[in-house]
């Protein structure tokens, strides 16, 4: 099931919206791709959601990513050029299904990679155009060295 995400806040019936307006763009997405026009989104549909991608959102901030963590059972994650920074990051390490994660052109350091090696089933992770240094990538791979990581010019980074 892959849900693409123009908004901002995913709802369940225990929680209030930070945003209605933005919380309404995503609570639309789900009910549609959910084919549950009406009624509750219970932790039970977000268990349901796979992927997401907020590709090209720029909306998106290390805020809503507190709103993302709550689909416990992601295996891919688009982030693409979304406002996303080192914050943000201990929001997605809570999601330890994810196999795929793309970060590229976001605020993302070096500083917000230990953060992502909690990540132990990723396999593929993309940083091209982020502010991570060939550096903090060797450091990662040394933590994550199943996973295929995309940096810069570097397309791959792989462990000796």
């Amino acid at each position: 099931m892959i849900i693409a995400v123009a908004g901002q806040s995913v709802l369940t019936a225990e929680e209030k919206p930070a945003s209605s307006r933005q919380s309404a763009i995503i609570e639309k997405e789900i009910r549609r791709v959910l084919k549950k026009p009406t009624g509750e989104l219970t932790r039970s549909d977000l268990e349901k959601v796979r992927r997401l991608s907020f590709y090209y959102t720029t909306k998106i901030t290390d805020t809503d990513l507190k709103e993302v963590a709550k689909c416990k059972q992601l295996t891919r994650l688009n982030l693409f050029r979304t406002q996303i920074t080192d914050e943000g990051l201990w929001e997605v390490a809570k999601l330890q299904q994810l196999s795929s994660l793309d970060l590229g052109d976001t605020q993302i350091t070096d500083a917000g990679l230990k953060d992502l090696a909690e990540l132990q089933q990723l396999e593929v992770l993309g940083l091209v155009g982020t502010k991570v240094t060939k550096a903090g990538v060797v450091k990662l791979q040394e933590m994550l060295p199943k996973c295929l990581i995309a940096h810069q010019g570097l397309r791959n980074v792989s462990s000796p």
